[in-house]
């Protein structure tokens, strides 16, 4: 109720508690790194915004540290923000006594870490949320095991984000027969089941010129950026990948691949990168290792859903101290709709948004599934084909006829709404 006047005299003021809770859009471009470096601090998410802030804390580029040369890679590749985790090799029987220098080799149980300590890749649960995962190779000319990447995928699934795994050195050496072996290669990783939708491959690794170090990288940081490149450009919706997903400072790769070797690895589950002339290295396509194929095994569409889902879980929160009253859903409802609006309008999912629905005319003897559910069976009634199962009015425009949103039988939740079908069904049996 209105309080005393605190102004002027003949004037309140009544606060007014707001219905509408707003369902901000989530970050989908923040990139984990999990791996060694020469300083810092152990088993705790740093977040970095540029290389300079990555060589002032973590010590720049170093030859034996490939986790150095994927954070270059992102920021190079238009990263923005990205969460780097140091990992060194733990001695001796107690769990907190590590190594004073950052060079010895790592382990998979370095890697993984415990998840009750939060060491390792579980350090993450220290971070609200990340992206996309980037765990280099330990050595220059190593390789990821198996068992650590298998983890990573399971836990990427738990925190609605994506893995990319990078593949081993030996694939791509030797030219003839590289995608024969990264297709026998990528079915040894084991990663399968529901996990592998949220992790994708790319081959082959790249080069680079750099004097300090000679042979190939790992194209993880690099891909990452390319990543973060697109969603800031266009969106999660669109596909990293096409001439537009240039790997920018990357002077080669490390094998050629033909158009044979990629019809050969794209029903593995596997990304090439090629070399393009004129252009330059490119990714040539965003798929996921899930098998057999599903509605997930595009990389766009699976982070679009990911992009949703983690928007939901952060803007409904409110929701689970509400009482059970018949208004908050309507409210939720109501923000679930203003999060699909963006990318609908922006061409992140098919068909025409609300107000530009396409009418067509029931004839007889049509059969719609989506229309009968609706009740509506009147030949010459014109109906919305842009939402099934939705009758609507409509009006004359000067462009045309339009659909009225909200207006029909299934219109908004309400007494009148309900009695209007309730009366609809027991005349149309």
């Amino acid at each position: 109720m209105p309080t005393t006047p605190t102004i002027r005299p003949g004037v309140f003021i009544e606060e007014v508690p707001v219905s509408a809770r707003p369902i901000r859009e989530v970050p989908t471009s923040v990139t984990a790194f999990v791996g060694r470096a020469l300083q810092g601090p152990v088993d705790e998410p740093t977040a970095v915004a540029s290389w300079t802030e990555f060589e002032n804390r973590f010590g720049g580029l170093l030859r034996d540290y490939p986790l150095t040369y994927a954070v270059r890679d992102f920021f190079a590749n238009g990263g923005r923000q990205a969460v780097v985790v140091r990992v060194v090799a733990r001695t001796g029987r107690r769990p907190m006594r590590v190594c004073a220098k950052g060079g010895a080799p790592l382990t998979v149980d370095d890697y993984i870490g415990g998840e009750a300590g939060k060491r390792g890749l579980y350090a993450l649960e220290k971070v609200d949320r990340f992206n996309l995962l980037c765990i280099p190779p330990d050595t220059p000319d190593g390789n990821v095991p198996a068992a650590v990447y298998r983890r990573a995928a399971g836990y990427c699934y738990r925190r609605r984000a994506m893995l990319i795994v990078d593949p081993d050195r030996e694939w791509g050496e030797g030219g003839d027969g590289a995608a024969r072996r990264a297709r026998d290669g990528v079915q040894a990783l084991g990663l399968t089941g529901v996990e592998a939708q949220n992790a994708a491959l790319f081959f082959p690794r790249i080069r680079q010129p750099d004097p300090e170090r000679q042979g190939t990288f790992a194209p993880c940081g690099a891909v990452a950026g390319v990543i973060a490149r697109t969603d800031a450009r266009w969106g999660v919706w669109k596909a990293p990948a096409g001439t537009a997903a240039v790997l920018l400072g990357t002077a080669g790769l490390q094998t050629d691949l033909s158009d044979a070797d990629i019809g050969m690895l794209g029903p593995a589950g596997i990304n090439c990168l090629r070399l393009l002339p004129g252009i330059g290295p490119v990714v040539r396509s965003a798929r996921t290792l899930r098998r057999p194929a599903d509605e997930f095994m595009y990389i766009p569409v699976r982070r679009l859903a990911l992009f949703i889902e983690e928007s939901l879980v952060q803007g409904l929160r409110w929701a689970v101290f509400e009482p059970g009253l018949r208004r908050a859903p309507g409210r939720g409802t109501c923000r679930r709709r203003c999060v699909h609006g963006r990318p609908l309008a922006a061409g992140g999912f098919s068909g025409q948004p609300a107000g530009r629905c396409l009418l067509r005319e029931v004839r007889p003897g049509d059969h719609d599934p989506g229309r009968e559910r609706a009740g509506d069976r009147r030949p010459g009634r014109r109906v919305c084909a842009g939402e099934t199962g939705r009758v609507h009015r409509t009006q004359d425009t000067g462009a045309g006829r339009r659909c009225q949103p909200g207006i029909g039988l299934r219109g908004p939740a309400g007494d009148g709404c309900r009695r209007k079908r309730r009366r609809y069904r027991d005349a149309h049996p």
